[in-house]
């Protein structure tokens, strides 16, 4: 595990590429440990929310996670005029690797949504497959049956992501819903967010909603 004193912005640089700025956390390996490990995180989280995984990761090797075009501290691809969708965000993800790792193979950790990005980007470049010696999901959505929610929590949620993948309902979403003070006010009582929050003083949850609230924009 990395040093206490050990900060994430003590591993952090500006990553500037096809058009997007944002950044990457890059950890060199411990003495011996050659490992190129590429960690991709997933929705709503940032470099700083992951750095305690990192540190884990990086015993075996060099660590590398980068921000993903609207994810952390990186441009949208709106800023392109392009759509945020899973192909793209593969694509950009391909360009990083054969940029980062050229001729060197990597193992790569995906969590969540970001494992999604992975297997969609292997899909679209077999080539890169062979590059990858190790692939692991963490909470990634492999299968189906990975889920454990009951039917009726599973319907409402196709549900509710059908009514938002309309543009009318997509924009009122981000407009009304996504607002700081709805957040602030709705956030905390939602069902992920009851087991989260759950046994934190006052002061703390104030603080942990700022952090959730910040990760929305």
């Amino acid at each position: 595990m990395g040093k206490p004193n050990q900060k994430a912005d003590d591993y952090i640089v500006p990553l500037n590429m096809n058009g997007l700025q944002g950044r990457m956390l890059s950890m060199p390996g411990p003495k011996g440990r050659n490992r190129e490990i590429l960690f991709v995180y997933g929705h709503h989280s940032s470099l700083e929310r992951w750095f305690g995984l990192t540190q884990n990761l990086n015993r075996y090797g060099v660590v590398t996670m980068p921000d993903l075009p609207g994810f952390g501290g990186m441009d949208s691809f709106y800023k392109l005029g392009e759509q945020a969708t899973i192909d793209n965000l593969a694509d950009y993800l391909a360009a990083f690797i054969k940029m980062r790792y050229k001729r060197r193979r990597v193992s790569i950790a995906g969590m969540s949504l970001g494992f999604v990005i992975v297997t969609r980007m292997l899909q679209r470049y077999p080539e890169l497959a062979k590059k990858v010696d190790l692939l692991i999901s963490l909470a990634g959505f492999a299968h189906k049956d990975d889920f454990t929610f009951s039917k009726q929590r599973m319907l409402s949620y196709r549900a509710t992501a059908r009514l938002f993948s309309y543009r009318p309902t997509a924009i009122f979403f981000r407009r009304v819903c996504l607002n700081k003070l709805v957040l602030k006010t709705v956030y905390q009582h939602t069902h992920n967010a009851k087991n989260k929050f759950n046994g934190l003083a006052a002061e703390e949850l104030k603080e942990m909603l700022e952090v959730e609230v910040k990760l929305y924009f």
